[in-house]
């Protein structure tokens, strides 16, 4: 309160009344507003119409002359069909008959790999987190969800076993035949790459990582010492 203004109980910014109702519960109302009904949920004393649990009301609607049912305030949890608890009331469900939109977070994994951060009732939006795409050149700085600028660099793709290098830029399709020759690159552990000439290095070695490397078995000759770990797309980048 400002110096030299007189105490008036309307001019009090505190946002809690210390003042208890007649019922003894405490208001719930900013301190310069009238003392209102009392909405602490208790006990109606009689039984929900449907649901078996006692009906629980406002503290202000009691005595309760008639039952409103659609007033109580017990809680659904319900399962709903996303799996979450229903957050609703008996009567705001309308005693199970309808529930409220899920608030819970969606948690669905999109199709980027992000995890989806939206309320689970609403339909998945475009991904918000920043892109995870990146050239050799640049990396981009949209948002997952939007379109990528393509690179204007040239290609960088180069192969020592064919004599024309790709003639298109970084972000178009390159024209460059896919070579069918083993990676002539070594990994970090020490041993050959086991992708080909031209595919970026997936991680796993067939000396080190052998049994995890041949546990989907596809043309059943994943295990000769020659077969390739074939990977045009960015999976393992």
């Amino acid at each position: 309160m400002q110096c030299g203004k007189a105490p008036e109980h309307s001019l009090c910014n505190s946002k809690d009344c210390r003042l208890r109702l007649p019922c003894g519960h405490k208001c719930p109302r900013p301190c310069k507003e009238p003392c209102g009904g009392c909405q602490e949920t208790v006990p109606a004393g009689v039984k929900c119409i449907v649901k078996d649990h006692e009906l629980l009301v406002p503290c202000s609607s009691l005595p309760l002359t008639e039952p409103d049912y659609s007033q109580c305030r017990a809680l659904c949890a319900a399962s709903l069909k996303c799996g979450h608890r229903c957050k609703g009331s008996c009567g705001s469900c309308l005693h199970g008959r309808f529930h409220l939109p899920c608030a819970e977070k969606c948690g669905r994994t999109l199709v980027c790999g992000h995890v989806c951060k939206s309320p689970c009732s609403a339909a998945c939006p475009p991904c918000q987190e920043k892109c995870r795409w990146k050239c050799s050149h640049s990396r981009c700085n949209k948002i997952c969800g939007a379109p990528c600028t393509p690179c204007q660099e040239p290609c960088s793709s180069k192969c020592e076993h064919q004599a024309v290098r790709c003639s298109k830029k970084c972000g178009e399709a390159c024209d460059q035949k896919p070579c069918e020759e083993p990676c002539p690159k070594t990994l970090k552990c020490g041993h050959p790459c086991v992708g080909l000439c031209g595919d970026p290095c997936p991680p796993l070695c067939r000396e080190c990582n052998f049994d995890k490397l041949t546990e989907f078995e596809l043309v059943c000759n994943e295990k000769d010492p020659n077969a390739r770990l074939v990977k045009r797309c960015s999976q393992f980048q």
